[in-house]
């Protein structure tokens, strides 16, 4: 799998489980050269709370280190930036069970599909601690 294809695999495992929110999935430089994964339950800004990605009930910021001459290495790690947790209405957190998410990029791919799942059931379960206008993303 090179890099292209895991981040097409991993916007396509977020989009598979909300088809109606935000993902961005890119390569950028930071201190060295990382897939950047930001994702949220509201499309844009009319839907997250004042306009602000961060205020969204289901916002997270995740890194993956790649090579700098932009190819995969065999063992990738991700690093949780910003949030991956849901907040609800009462900014209250309910954890989503993230792990540091370790492997192969095969493995990565399929970690990442199996937590937008798992989030996507809990979010179905608190939908009543959720603002309205995101109920109906999940």
């Amino acid at each position: 799998m090179n890099t292209q294809e895991l981040i097409t695999n991993l916007k396509t495992a977020f989009e598979t489980q909300f088809p109606e929110s935000y993902i961005d999935v890119c390569t950028t430089k930071l201190i060295g050269l990382h897939i950047w994964i930001e994702f949220a339950l509201g499309k844009d800004k009319s839907e997250w709370n004042h306009g602000i990605i961060r205020n969204d009930a289901f916002h997270g910021r995740f890194i993956i280190e790649i090579n700098d001459d932009g190819t995969l290495p065999e063992k990738l790690e991700t690093e949780l930036s910003i949030g991956g947790n849901i907040t609800t209405k009462r900014f209250d957190r309910i954890k989503t069970g993230y792990r540091k998410i370790k492997g192969n990029p095969t493995q990565v791919s399929t970690k990442f599909e199996k937590y937008f799942k798992k989030a996507k059931g809990i979010l179905v379960e608190n939908r009543n601690e959720l603002e309205p206008m995101i109920q109906g993303k999940f």
